[in-house]
This record gives structure tokens, C-alpha cells and sequence, in this order.
């Protein structure tokens, strides 16, 4: 693409070409949600060597300076949606992550099985919900 409109234009064209297979499978099979990113650190990727709290937070990384880059451009801060994120990640990177997220992001939505993951700090300012039985309900 040469230019943001032809990439608009080419993720739209991509999206509605998949429409029918996304729609018997129940997921988007295009997007950027599929891209699959090689982590290198010292010039060995990071899958082979790094533990799997320590993939989450490199990833963490890339993602939450793409957030800080977009507040930058735009000057209003994204969505951040982390779906799990919690569970793989130790006490201090889960305190680490819960601390920006309050302290940076405008809204976040964040997911986990463990109610007690998500630490005080993000609870005494979140709203709650509970998906159990296919109902969601606020606590």
C-alpha cells in the first residue's frame, strides 16, 4: 500500500472477500488481530528461550507503545482491550501492567478467570462484570 487510503481500502476489499468463510467459522480470518510478530532479543527469538510470562510481556511492550504512539498522533488515547493478559504474568509484571494501565490508558476492558488477578489498585477503579451462564452481570 502507498498510502493510508489504499490500506484502508485493501483491509475493507480483504474483509468483505472473507465475509462468508468468517461468518461459517464465527471469527474474522483477516486483520491485524492475525499477524503473528517474531520477537528476536539478542538475535534469537524470544519463543524458544523465553517463558511464556516473558513472551506476554514483550508483547505487552510493543503493544502499549503502539497506545502511547497513538495518543501521540492523534491526541486522544485508544481503546486498550486486554483479553487474559493477566494470567500468564507474575505478581510484580501483573502489578507493573495494572499500575499503567490506571495511570495511562483512557479505557481499558480487561479480561481474566481470577477475579483477584486484577489486583486492588485496578478494582477500586474498574467497573466489574461476571460472564457466567451465558448472562453477564455487574458486581
Amino acid at each position: 500500500p502507498s498510502d493510508e487510503s489504499n490500506s484502508a481500502d485493501e483491509a475493507l476489499a480483504l474483509l468483505e472477500q472473507g465475509r462468508p468463510i468468517d461468518r461459517d467459522r464465527g471469527a474474522t480470518t483477516t486483520g491485524p488481530h492475525r499477524d503473528d510478530v517474531a520477537i528476536s532479543v539478542n538475535g534469537q527469538a524470544a519463543r524458544l528461550f523465553a517463558s511464556q510470562g516473558q513472551q506476554r510481556t514483550c508483547v505487552l511492550a510493543i503493544k502499549l507503545s503502539l497506545i502511547e504512539v497513538c495518543r501521540a498522533q492523534t491526541g486522544s488515547p485508544a481503546l486498550l482491550l486486554l483479553d487474559d493478559m493477566l494470567s500468564d504474568l507474575d505478581q510484580m509484571r501483573r502489578g507493573r501492567l495494572v499500575d499503567w494501565v490506571v495511570e495511562h490508558s483512557g479505557q481499558a476492558i480487561l479480561t481474566c478467570t481470577e477475579e483477584s488477578s486484577a489486583g486492588e489498585r485496578i478494582l477500586e477503579r474498574a467497573r466489574v462484570f461476571r460472564v457466567e451462564g451465558g448472562s453477564v452481570r455487574a458486581l
